[in-house]
Formats: structure tokens, sequence, C-alpha cells
């Protein structure tokens, strides 16, 4: 549980490639959408937070690599190792950290997509891989929405691109729309929803 009145998060990242701390002190209202912008070869973040009883606590949230798939993606209490909220998503390519919550309005970036694709669980906990392809003109009926590769139905959330501000846009973001998102260019953003 985070202090009601503002979260206080100092954030520090450690880059491998140079072996560099930096770190930055933030308030945030409860309810916020917090985004920051960071640059170089960013593998671990580490925020310090004051829970209900206003202790001091150290998270960690290692950034996926794709050899580290148990440890990764999830911000993970540093004394007890147990996970911790709250939902992130960070974007390797772009250096984008984001948290959303169930119901805000989900804003990935991707430039001139010709197809995005998702792994996500559906209700069951069995996982999915969907493929939302772009509009161009010439495939109308297969445009637009997701599909299930395996079942070819429609499935998902309402999903739009915006090809102006190079904007995937999910408007109302729901707990099944955790996963791993990605373009026909691999760049790839991992979501993590907060319930």
């Amino acid at each position: 549980m985070i202090r009601k009145s503002s979260i206080i998060i100092l954030l520090g990242l450690i880059s491998v490639a140079f072996c560099s701390v930096s770190q930055r002190m933030m308030s945030v209202k409860p309810g916020e959408r917090l985004e920051m912008e960071f640059y170089g070869n960013i593998t671990i973040f580490t925020i310090m937070v004051y829970n209900a009883k206003d202790v001091l606590q150290t998270h960690v949230f290692r950034v996926c690599n794709g050899k580290n798939k148990s440890k990764c993606g999830f911000w993970e209490n540093k004394k007890n190792k147990q996970k911790v909220g709250p939902a992130t998503i960070f974007n390797i390519k772009k250096s984008l950290l984001i948290i959303p919550k169930v119901g805000d309005r989900l804003e990935i970036e991707y430039y001139s997509p010709k197809k995005l694709e998702r792994f996500v669980k559906n209700a069951k906990g069995v996982e999915q891989h969907q493929v939302y392809r772009i509009c161009n003109g010439n495939n109308k009926a297969k445009c637009g929405f997701w599909e299930n590769i395996k079942t070819k139905k429609k499935v998902g959330p309402t999903t739009n691109y915006n090809k102006k501000k190079n904007m995937m846009v999910i408007p109302k973001v729901k707990l099944l729309d955790a996963g791993t998102y990605r373009d026909n260019y691999y760049d790839t953003v991992y979501v993590y929803i907060e319930k």
C-alpha cells in the first residue's frame, strides 16, 4: 500500500554498458499516470517508496532481456523478494517507462507498422497470440481489430492505430490486455496492468 497524499519515488537506473547511476526524485498523485524517459542500456530500476505504515521500502524492477523471464517485468521487494505494485511497462527501444491502471487509456508508439501482435492470456489463463493489421485501403475486411492467430476469430479490446501520431491506442485497458506487444519490426513493449 502506498501513502495516500502522494507517492515519493526515487528512481535509480543502472546502465551495464557504462556502469553509471542516475537518480530522479518525483512526486505523483495517486491514480495519475507516470511516464519517464531514460537513455542508455537500462537493466534495472530501483524505487524507494513508503508503505501504508510509513516504512521506507526498496523495490527492484528488472528489464526483460529474453534470458531472465522468471525474474523480470515486475517490481520485487528487495528485502522479502515478494512481487509488489505498481503495474509497469518498459519499452526497451524507446526507453520509456509507463504505469497504467485498469480503465486507463493505453498508448504505445510504433512507427509505420504493417501489423501489431500481442501475446496475452485469456480469462482461463491460456496464452493467446493475436494480430492487429493496420488498415491500408486494400485490407478492409482484415484490418482494425485483434484476431486470434489460431482460431481466426475477432478478439480483444477496441483498438485504433493513429497514423498521424504513430500511436496504437486502447481507450480503456483491462487486466486481460496485459502481455507482450510488438510490431513487425519486433519493437517490443511489455504491458503490466494494475488492478
